[in-house]
């Protein structure tokens, strides 16, 4: 247990914004004062083909500080965002994935 509360507060320390919070799926990355956690950021990212201006009004009732701090979560911890991301996609039936297939730019 401490070494996953070091490796937090590093993260924590590393991208300001973002706290940790246990959910029914284990302990994951959070923007703080949004109750959204990283990787449902970074699906909305994609999802506009990553154009941070389509994101901002997408996520239009947070603060771009907020969403700014999901992105740079991201771009410091890609795999274990994209680890997530293909958690959630496993969860989509494939006739549903084959009809909306998306881009997919994070690391494998």
């Amino acid at each position: 247990m401490t070494a996953e509360t070091v490796t937090e507060e590093e993260k924590m320390r590393r991208v300001p914004g973002i706290i940790f919070v246990d959910g029914p799926t284990g302990r994951r990355a959070r923007v703080a004062g949004t109750g959204l956690e990283v990787f449902e950021i970074i699906n909305g990212y994609e999802s506009v083909d990553e154009d941070l201006e389509s994101l901002l009004e997408a996520f239009h009732w947070l603060k771009a500080e907020q969403i700014l701090a999901a992105l740079r979560y991201y771009r410091e911890f890609p795999e274990e965002i994209g680890e997530i991301l293909d958690e959630m996609e496993d969860m989509v039936p494939p006739e549903v994935q084959a009809e909306y297939e998306s881009k997919r730019r994070r690391p494998r």
